[in-house]
């Protein structure tokens, strides 16, 4: 039996590189880095998704806390609703306003990211 104060198990094998560990409506969720695909904002919430078959996962912090988190990482804020991992993109349509996953997402870039995010791509993400 698992007290509420105690650490979260984890129930999955470990996947390569660094695993998050987040907290969610029900709990926590044990996340590889390179598995997620993006984050969406939902309100004072966000919605996370890998890159795996997992759907999304209500993630308990705002998309502005997770874009302070990962400031020095793969991820870039590319909307107001939208943080990207870097290496999940393939592709990017000529008139810069939408990016697409190797998953088959397409997202939007907005207008007010985008010298942000050209910035963060040169420099080796």
């Amino acid at each position: 039996m698992q007290h509420a104060n105690s650490i979260p198990q984890r129930r999955q094998e470990p996947t390569s590189g660094l695993t998050l560990c987040l907290p969610t409506t029900t709990g926590y969720a044990f996340v590889s880095m390179a598995d997620i695909s993006y984050f969406e904002a939902a309100a004072n919430y966000s919605w996370l998704y890998t890159s795996k078959n997992s759907g999304r996962v209500l993630i308990v912090q705002s998309l502005c806390q997770l874009e302070g988190t990962f400031n020095d990482s793969p991820f870039c804020r590319i909307h107001r609703s939208f943080m990207v991992n870097l290496s999940h993109i393939t592709q990017m349509e000529y008139d810069k306003t939408r990016l697409h996953l190797f998953t088959g997402v397409t997202l939007p870039l907005g207008r007010s990211y985008q010298q942000h995010f050209f910035q963060k791509i040169t420099r080796g993400r």
